[in-house]
Parts: structure tokens; sequence; C-alpha cells
């Protein structure tokens, strides 16, 4: 895998310890960087996750978010009218507290569960 930052790479291992510790009944599928055309628009979401039958997107936000608040809303609309429940933005200086970022994915996941059977 090609990932674009060292922050992707760590919120990566973060998403698969979260899938390490649940039993296959209870698992999460991850999908990094995947490509994505929707009406009109190529996306290429940093991480969509499905868990209990439900896709939510995941974006680590560095200096290149910075000032695109309305095109990154306008994204993510688009995205929540395609069928993903949920889609939340970490800042690439948030990822470097492992136990922020455990909590983060933990409550991600936790909202996708609610949303899922």
């Amino acid at each position: 895998m090609h990932f674009r930052s060292a922050a992707e790479v760590t919120v990566y291992k973060a998403l698969l310890a979260e899938q390490r510790e649940r039993p296959e009944t209870d698992n999460l599928t991850i999908l990094p960087l995947p490509s994505a055309k929707v009406v009109g628009n190529r996306f290429e979401p940093d991480f969509v996750v499905i868990y209990k039958g439900v896709a939510g997107v995941i974006e680590v936000d560095g200096q290149h978010h910075r000032g695109k608040a309305s095109e990154d809303a306008s994204r993510d609309r688009i995205l929540k009218h395609c069928g993903v429940v949920e889609v939340d933005r970490l800042d690439v200086a948030d990822v470097d507290n492992a136990e922020e970022l455990a909590r983060f994915v933990k409550a991600f996941l936790y909202r996708l569960g609610k949303q899922g059977r």
C-alpha cells in the first residue's frame, strides 16, 4: 500500500489494532485510500471502514485542508448522499497521541455500530 503521509500510516495501524481485538463475528473491513467515482466527482477518501453492514469514512486532515472547510463539507455531503453513514475528520496533529487516536477509532466504530444491524 502507498500512503501519502506518516499520519495515514498511524491511523491505519490504529484501525488494524482495533480489527485484531475483535472476534471474526464482529470484525470490520478497512479500505485505505480507495478510489471512488460519484456522479461527476472522483474521490479518494483516506479510509472507508465497513462495520456491522454500514460504511463510514475517516479523513486525516493535514496542511492541505487549511482554508478548505467548505469544500470538505461539500464532499462529505456528497458521500453521505451516496449512503456513507458517518464521515469524520481527524486533524493530523491529533494522530501522534496514541490514546486519543484509539479513543477516536473506538468512538467512530461505536457510531457506525449504532447505525448497523
